[in-house]
């Protein structure tokens, strides 16, 4: 996974995926292609349009869950307090 790229750019890509699959089916069953020569011209490109589906799914769950996470760790920095110096650091 490339992680340079941002999320953006990688939800255009999987929307373009999704729709090259559906235009394909569309395209083939409107062609004829599933009486003629066989029904998996059709089937096969929604079958991964199902898998696309699916890891959509997951990347845009682990994308919010990192990016909660990214703000619950800037909400809680530590701040460091006088009191919590060893003797003789300097603190006056």
């Amino acid at each position: 996974m490339i992680s340079a790229v941002p999320f953006k750019v990688k939800e255009f890509a999987y929307s373009g995926f999704a729709i090259t699959l559906v235009s394909a089916s569309i395209a083939h069953f409107g062609r004829g292609d599933a009486r003629n020569l066989s029904v998996l011209y059709v089937i096969d490109p929604l079958v991964f349009f199902g898998l696309l589906a699916v890891s959509y799914f997951y990347f845009a769950k682990r994308a919010t869950r990192s990016a909660r996470q990214r703000s619950n760790s800037r909400r809680f920095k530590t701040v460091e307090h006088d009191d919590d110096r060893a003797p003789g650091d300097g603190a006056v």
